[in-house]
């Protein structure tokens, strides 16, 4: 590290700079001229701003955090600010080619293209879902979906053979257990 003084190089446990000899554990933020000031907290500083300046600070760092946690979510979660992120793109840009995929269209019946264009990998996960349940003879439960979708098990075996990111199938997974009873 340097010090916050002169500059000068010393090791991150070194409590005053053998240079300048000033205290490194201060607390410091910088002015105007990016020059720092010693002693002031950041505790200080928000004592001294305006309640609108205080305000729009807040605003700013909520905001932030949200922004954090969209993005962090992968666009499929309830901090999802933008969109359903996955599910809304084209299926076929998650779909691996290859016997899976064989199945999807021929035995599943799902098409990735309709006579609007593209499907969504939404829409991909309507049908299989719509298919798996007519195939099963009605109703698939919620605790249904979360146990075919372990490690090991029918769906997450096969969405894990027919979709290249974990993003996908975390996204149809999400999106039949919304549509399970």
């Amino acid at each position: 590290m340097y010090c916050y003084n002169c500059g000068q190089f010393i090791n991150s446990s070194d409590e005053y700079c053998s240079k300048c000899g000033a205290n490194q554990r201060v607390n410091l933020l910088e002015d105007s001229q990016n020059k720092a000031i010693p002693g002031k907290t950041a505790s200080m500083i928000f004592n001294e701003m305006s309640t609108t300046q205080k305000t729009w600070s807040i605003v700013g760092i909520v905001v932030a955090i949200l922004v954090a946690l969209a993005s962090l979510s992968g666009g499929n979660s309830s901090f999802n600010l933008l969109g359903n992120g996955a599910l809304n793109e084209p299926a076929a840009n998650y779909i691996i080619p290859g016997e899976a995929s064989q199945t999807l269209q021929q035995i599943w019946g799902v098409e990735l293209n309709s006579s609007s264009g593209p499907i969504t990998l939404k829409e991909m996960a309507d049908q299989a879902f719509y298919y798996t349940s007519r195939s099963v003879g009605g109703d698939i439960t919620k605790s249904e979906v979360e146990i075919a979708f372990q490690p090991g098990n029918s769906m997450y075996t096969f969405f894990n053979r027919l979709l290249n990111s974990n993003e996908a199938i975390d996204a149809v997974k999400s999106r039949w257990v919304s549509l399970a009873d």
